[in-house]
C-alpha cells in the first residue's frame, strides 16, 4: 500500500508522488551526503503547500516572497528584495484589503539597528510610538506640517539628558520657547 510514482509530462515536467496508508504520512525526504542544488532556468522556484503557493523564490525579480496562510492566495505577502549593491527592502502586502500588512519584530534579546550611514523612520500615519513590555510611554507625532513633538504619557516624565558636553540646546529658530 505504499509506493512511489515517477511521471513525465508530454512537457517533459516531473512528478514524484508518494502514497501510503495513513492520511499524511508519506513524506518526501532529500538525503544527501553533499549539497542539494535545485536550478531553475525558468528563474523561479516554488514551495507550496497542498498546491497553494507558500515560498517563491524569484531571481528574474530579485526577490523572495513569503504569502499568507491557508485561504489567504498570493494576495498577502512579506517580499524581500535585493537589488544592485545589496541594497534591500523588506515589505509587506495586502492587497485589496487596505492597510493592514503590519510587520512585528519579535526579539528574544537585543534588537540593533546597526548603519554605516543614516537610520531612517518613516511612518505614513503620522506618529511614531515607543513601547516598553507593551506599554506605550510615548510617541513622536508628525502629524501637522513641519512640526515634531516629543508627547509622554501623562503619568511619565520627559528627561532631556546630554551625555557628551553637558549642554542642551533648545533653539527655536526665532519662533517662541515655552517651558
Amino acid at each position: 500500500d505504499d509506493y512511489a510514482t515517477f511521471t513525465v509530462a508530454d512537457t517533459g515536467d516531473l512528478t514524484i508522488a508518494t502514497v501510503g496508508d495513513g492520511s499524511e504520512d508519506s513524506d518526501l525526504k532529500l538525503d544527501a551526503d553533499g549539497n542539494i542544488y535545485l536550478d531553475a532556468s525558468g528563474q523561479q522556484i516554488y514551495l507550496k503547500s497542498d498546491d497553494n503557493d507558500f515560498i517563491l523564490f524569484d531571481y528574474a525579480d530579485g526577490a523572495m516572497f513569503i504569502y499568507g496562510g491557508p485561504g489567504e492566495g498570493t494576495d498577502s505577502y512579506l517580499k524581500i528584495d535585493c537589488t544592485s549593491n545589496g541594497a534591500s527592502t523588506i515589505r509587506t502586502v495586502d492587497e485589496g484589503f487596505g492597510s493592514l500588512g503590519h510587520l512585528e519584530i519579535v526579539v528574544d534579546g537585543i534588537l540593533t539597528l546597526d548603519s554605516l550611514a543614516d537610520v531612517n523612520i518613516d511612518a505614513g500615519g503620522g506618529q511614531v510610538w515607543f513601547k516598553r513590555s507593551g506599554t506605550i510611554w510615548g510617541y513622536f507625532d508628525t502629524i501637522t506640517a513641519s512640526t515634531l513633538k516629543l508627547i509622554t504619557n501623562t503619568d511619565y516624565d520627559l528627561h532631556l539628558i546630554s551625555s557628551g558636553t553637558g549642554d542642551i540646546t533648545i533653539d527655536s529658530a526665532g519662533g517662541n520657547i515655552s517651558l
